[in-house]
């Protein structure tokens, strides 16, 4: 998915992941953050959550998810669930941060994350679906949260 070009509009951010020193230190400055252990469900909204009221900062933030996908949101609320799709499906912790920076530049475009609900988004490895509730994420397993 390619978003509307604006003049004068370049969206330009750094991205840091919290959980892993020595790019930890970059968190307090990052518009973008990407949990690094993948997480239940339950637990990614929790971790997205923590990360917002931790590092004021940031505008987007994503969890990799343990059934699979990942859970990318805004420091407003806005939560996009990405799953995989595809034979070879999955949807890992470098998905996640190519699914948060894109999310970022959608949002400098003065964009609505819901605007990308049912959008598929592919990469070499693979692609996603991306989702605006819960309803159509991944699975949650009880036994990793």
């Amino acid at each position: 998915m390619t978003a509307p070009r604006r003049a004068g509009r370049l969206d330009a951010h750094l991205r840091a992941y919290p959980d892993a020193p020595p790019e930890a230190g970059w968190a307090e400055f990052a518009d973008v953050l990407v949990a690094s252990a993948p997480l239940g469900a339950q637990a990614a909204e929790r971790r997205l959550t923590f990360l917002f009221r931790r590092y004021p900062g940031c505008l987007v933030a994503a969890s990799t998810l343990a059934e699979g996908g990942c859970l990318v949101g805004t420091r407003d609320g806005s939560r996009l669930w990405a799953a995989p799709e595809g034979p070879a499906a999955h949807a890992d912790r470098a998905a996640g941060a190519a699914l948060a920076s894109l999310l970022h530049g959608w949002l400098v475009l003065g964009r609505s994350p819901a605007e990308l609900d049912g959008a598929r988004v592919r990469s070499a490895e693979g692609a996603v679906r991306l989702a605006a509730s819960r309803e159509t994420a991944p699975r949650e397993t009880a036994s990793r949260e």
